[in-house]
């Protein structure tokens, strides 16, 4: 009995240790120099995946983006091929996580900015949904995160919207509506 309960506080131990070490990811240097055209690679993945890689003078860059999400990936990768930051974003807009690792690999510094946010992404998600914003619209559609709160500003017909909801209770602070003007 004394076996199988060391047996088991063995395992329990090692699953644990398991799940707190970071999976070291590696950018692969030679793929990329084999189908790159002026530092760049494109390509889509089996399932929908976007895929952009570019080389610049001090590191590599990966952008991932499904049309099935609304935030991309992107990574970036110390010149020896090693992860050096990964990054959950609303793209150009606000960023979720972000995870920062040193030129060996190790993880260094984990920041959540969700955390701050008890009204969550979802939670906004259905009011714009709501409102019949098109989230996808970069050029008609802003959201971002400001002073604790949540902020998304959109154009449907003739006017355009101004909303701001507290990150903590998800009440509406401010919900203006103006007349859109071309050019403002």
């Amino acid at each position: 009995m004394k076996k199988l309960i060391a047996i088991v506080v063995t395992v329990l131990c090692t699953a644990c240790s398991a799940q707190k070490t970071e999976p070291r990811k590696v950018f692969d240097i030679e793929v990329f120099h084999k189908n790159k055209v002026n530092n760049e690679y494109n390509f889509i993945l089996e399932d929908g995946t976007t895929v952009r890689q570019i080389e610049w003078k001090d590191e590599y860059d990966e952008i991932r983006y499904n049309n099935k999400s609304y935030f991309e990936i992107y990574t970036s990768y110390y010149k020896n091929g090693n992860l050096k930051m990964f990054v959950e974003r609303f793209p150009n807009r606000f960023v979720k996580y972000i995870k920062e690792y040193d030129e060996e690999g190790n993880l260094i510094k984990e920041t959540d900015y969700d955390k701050e946010f008890e009204f969550t992404w979802e939670q906004l998600l259905k009011i714009l949904e709501e409102r019949n914003v098109d989230i996808r619209d970069v050029n008609n559609t802003t959201i971002r995160k400001q002073n604790g709160n949540w902020r998304f500003d959109y154009i449907q017909d003739i006017y355009i919207y101004d909303v701001i909801i507290h990150g903590k209770t998800g009440k509406v602070l401010q919900d203006a509506k103006n007349v859109f003007q071309e050019g403002s």
